[in-house]
């Protein structure tokens, strides 16, 4: 079937019926008749009449404070609202509960009075509204705005009647490269995200995927741990799963003085990680927010190399083998093999790796080599050991406690004009309202 991955016409994607695996799913209506909360800002802010009005729909934390630093650019100067989707479906949202808040009018009374709606992190919470840009064009169950997709994680998260999501996806992206083209665009913040879509879609992008890293910006967060932070020790947090790797440094490797905050809190955040020697880190994700809020606030990170890592899943010490909603190495080397057989889009990577990496680990943001002057690598748990017998200066060789920040400040402003140029790419000019559909 490899061999369809790039025709023009959709695939039977040989998926079990969706009807046998699919949840019912309930949830507020949020529509005209039934309106749910909205953040606003623009309309009770007395703000610039003709600034670029975005609504940004999403229910992470994270990415809704990156975005705000976006729309609040001397660049953009977008006046932003916030949706959180979780008001009217959990994750992994089905086409039976999208059909029925498009059919109820939310796509059409969430996009109203907005130029752009930006769906981020889970794709699958916006379901919604991008079923709803596939109505008549006249259709008063439409999204009346432009469409941004900020993929920032999987983006079939949790879906289970993936033939119906994955045909949907499929047909948006063509559209998006003619009748809805200007109307609807795709970013993410990480290198994985075009190719595991072509590789579930079976389609390639014709118009890259931009990739638009997070912006570094962090609040200032309470020290999570009793501890006192130290010079001396390092820092850790527990990852969302696969959390025996931390049993076995604690237990077999006690040398290593470690403070490891439980995964149920928040890990403090880049401003208090500095009082450590540094943060260690074994990836959950292919890309994780703090992993650039670190860099840019000058945070000497260490990971395991891509070998270590291959090593410790194997050994069923990382992220769940067999959950493919984590980072996980076999599925970064499928999509290596793919990418090498030109069944996916080129890498748009503007270094190569290192030649000790294999060719899975451009999928890692940690492995890219636009970062690895800010990154420090351990080959084995031994030798992540041996780092306690140095000071902070001395395992800081490359400097990023400086040279990070002064790296991210310059990256930042390639970043603010990446998210400018998606906006001008949808219609936008520096000071006037946008036509909306």
């Amino acid at each position: 079937m490899d061999k369809d991955i790039d025709a023009e016409v959709d695939v039977d994607l040989d998926l079990a019926p969706d009807d046998a695996v699919v949840p019912l799913q309930s949830g507020k209506a949020c529509n005209a008749q039934a309106p749910c909360e909205i953040q606003e800002a623009w309309r009770n802010s007395g703000g610039n009449a003709d600034a670029l009005r975005v609504l940004y729909y999403t229910t992470h934390g994270g990415t809704a404070t990156n975005f705000e630093g976006v729309a609040s650019s001397v660049r953009i100067g977008a006046a932003l609202d916030k949706f959180n989707p979780n008001q009217i479906a959990p994750y992994g949202m089905t086409h039976a509960r999208a059909r029925a808040l498009v059919d109820g009018g939310h796509a059409a009374w969430v996009c109203a009075g907005y130029d752009v709606v930006v769906i981020a992190d889970t794709v699958p919470h916006g379901r919604a509204v991008l079923l709803s840009l596939l109505e008549a064009d006249d259709s008063p169950l439409k999204c009346a705005a432009k469409v941004v997709v900020e993929m920032t994680n999987r983006f079939d998260w949790d879906v289970r009647d993936k033939n119906a999501y994955y045909t949907m996806i499929r047909t948006l992206v063509r559209l998006s490269e003619t009748k809805l083209k200007g109307s609807l665009v795709w970013v993410s913040n990480n290198n994985v995200e075009q190719a595991f879509v072509e590789s579930r879609i079976r389609r390639k992008f014709r118009v890259p995927v931009r990739v638009l890293r997070p912006l570094g910006i962090s609040k200032d967060y309470q020290y999570p741990l009793a501890e006192a932070p130290s010079l001396e020790k390092f820092a850790a947090r527990e990852a969302y799963e696969g959390n025996e790797i931390y049993r076995v440094l604690r237990t077999k490797y006690q040398k290593l003085k470690m403070l490891l905050v439980p995964r149920a809190q928040n890990y403090g955040g880049p401003k208090n990680l500095l009082k450590f020697k540094g943060f260690i880190d074994f990836p959950y994700q292919y890309s994780v927010m703090k992993f650039y809020e670190n860099i840019a606030h000058g945070v000497p990170q260490f990971f395991p190399s891509p070998r270590l890592f291959e090593s410790l899943f194997e050994q069923g010490l990382s992220t769940p083998q067999n959950d493919l909603r984590w980072a996980n190495p076999n599925v970064a080397k499928d999509l290596a093999i793919k990418r090498a057989a030109k069944l996916l889009s080129p890498s748009r990577t503007s270094q190569r790796l290192s030649s000790d990496f294999p060719a899975w680990a451009e999928f890692f943001d940690i492995y890219d080599p636009v970062f690895e002057p800010f990154v420090y690598f351990f080959d084995s748990l031994d030798e992540l050991v041996q780092l306690q017998e140095k000071t902070a200066a001395e395992i800081d060789f490359k400097n990023v406690r400086e040279n990070g920040v002064h790296f991210y400040e310059v990256y930042r402003e390639s970043i603010l004009s990446g998210w400018a140029d998606v906006f001008r790419q949808l219609g936008w000019q520096t000071g006037k309202r946008m036509e909306v559909r």
